[in-house]
């Protein structure tokens, strides 16, 4: 979530799953423009984000981690040997490699 309070100096506040981080900056048209446009796409990019699923394999016992996005294919990006391996991993690799996700998208 992001909140922007602007009237001469302007705080913004970015909150996330990592903790929420407040800025207070003296900004004029120009910067604030450029701010508001960050927040956008701050906004599109984590909507963006895959939800991490977890699967069970029918013929087996595998579990999957599946990455899930509106607009494009799912994909499985992690095989486990336990519903609760494939959970850690969400918790943890999984964390990264949706950052690391992030990352190259906004480059």
């Amino acid at each position: 979530m992001i909140r922007r309070e602007c009237q001469g100096d302007c705080n913004i506040t970015v909150s996330s799953e990592f903790g929420t981080k407040t800025a207070l900056t003296s900004v004029d048209s120009r910067i604030r423009a450029i701010v508001i446009r960050a927040e956008r796409t701050h906004m599109v990019n984590m909507a963006d984000d895959p939800k991490l699923n977890i699967r069970k394999a029918l013929h087996a016992p595998i579990w999957s981690v599946w990455a899930v996005t509106e607009h494009s294919p799912s994909e499985e990006i992690f095989e486990a040997s336990s519903e609760e391996e494939a959970t850690n991993w969400i918790n943890t690799s999984g964390q990264t490699w949706l950052e690391e996700r992030r990352r190259k998208r906004s480059e």
